[in-house]
């Protein structure tokens, strides 16, 4: 119900939308019901794509939104249950949270095993050594 005239209503799972028209230069108002079945967000009112305050109350079946606008031809969406973005976006999001964990993960176990690797074990050469050679004798004295 609202104080304009309504037309071009049409609505979906989330929302509702519809065009209200009155004199240029007053005010309407509107009070717009939505069965508690429907509604598993918090509600939020648009008009030309603009969010409105809206005073709200329920009853036992209905949720019940006031709001207000300016008049001359104006298009109203009340939407009632969360959108969320496409899927894709979803997907992006939790991917790049799956990469930087991996990313984490892999970086963790690469310091742990620098710190915990045995040490080197000595090899032989690959040649015997040289014999020692002799001391020379020493020098007479003058």
């Amino acid at each position: 119900m609202a104080d304009a005239t309504i037309s071009n209503q049409s609505s979906n799972s989330s929302a509702i939308t519809f065009q209200v028209n009155a004199t240029s230069g007053t005010s309407g108002r509107a009070n717009v019901a939505i069965p508690l079945t429907l509604n598993n967000t918090v509600v939020k009112v648009y008009v030309d794509s603009n969010l409105v305050t809206v005073n709200s109350s329920k009853n036992s079946t209905d949720y019940q939104l006031f709001f207000s606008f300016g008049l001359t031809t104006h298009t109203v969406t009340v939407v009632y249950a969360a959108i969320f973005g496409t899927p894709w976006t979803t997907y992006l999001v939790y991917g790049g949270i799956a990469a930087a964990a991996l990313a984490l993960i892999v970086a963790a176990f690469l310091i742990l095993r620098r710190r915990t690797k045995p040490p080197a074990v000595p090899t032989a050469p690959a040649e015997p050594y040289p014999p020692p050679t002799a001391i020379p004798p020493p020098s007479p004295s003058p």
